[in-house]
């Protein structure tokens, strides 16, 4: 079942228990993530490979570990997300990193997590990632724009 954005409302404890769903079922979800990702975006697979090997693996870790964080603090506290958009965003700009890859990642983590929920929670638990990740998309173009 794939992830659309739209602006329904965010059940908190879904995507919470769809967390611990994951990592219960799947432990670390990076390689998971990236497949998908990449399935989506090959071309950005180069942008991993400027530094060798152990950069690629430690970077993978890295931003896969920041977009949990970041969906995690966003059911708490939205606006310090708004705050690390605010100036992650224009870096990537900067860095000629197309917001595609960026959404993208995010949109890779939503799905491996939100697939491993139990089918009588995944229709629910499916529109509540997709109202949250219509709200990192909307901060996505205003902070990518301004």
């Amino acid at each position: 079942m794939g992830i659309t954005r739209d602006s329904k409302m965010i059940d908190k404890a879904l995507i919470e228990n769809s967390f611990e769903q994951a990592a219960e079922t799947l432990g670390d979800i990076t390689p998971l993530v990236y497949e998908q990702f990449f399935a989506q975006f090959p071309e950005a697979e180069e942008l991993f490979n400027i530094k060798g090997p152990q950069f690629n693996a430690d970077l993978k870790n890295k931003m896969v570990s920041d977009a949990l964080y970041t969906f995690m603090e966003y059911l708490d506290t939205p606006e310090e997300v708004e705050i690390v958009f605010k100036y992650t965003i224009p870096q990537h700009v900067d860095l000629n990193i197309p917001m595609k890859y960026f959404t993208g990642l995010l949109s890779a983590v939503a799905q491996v997590v939100c697939d491993t929920t139990p089918d009588q929670d995944k229709a629910a638990t499916s529109a509540s990632w997709s109202a949250l990740l219509a709200k990192f998309d909307a901060l996505v173009v205003k902070y990518s724009t301004e």
